[in-house]
């Protein structure tokens, strides 16, 4: 769950997330992250994938 909406809203705030995701190449940044984060330490790794994903919904959107 990413926000609670009124019913009214959702399909508007539906699409907001979905332009979002794909404006941040989440699909194609998601194998090669996981590869990466494969060859990391259990807690590194933790550390890495909040970060990474936190910086695709922090990153200024054109």
């Amino acid at each position: 769950m990413n926000e609670v909406v009124p019913a009214d809203r959702l399909p508007a705030v539906t699409e907001t997330w979905v332009t979002r995701a794909t404006r941040s190449n989440l699909l194609a940044a998601g194998r090669r992250t996981a590869d990466r984060f494969l060859s990391l330490r259990y807690n590194d790794a933790l550390d890495a994938a909040l970060t990474e994903f936190t910086n695709l919904f922090t990153r200024s959107t054109p």
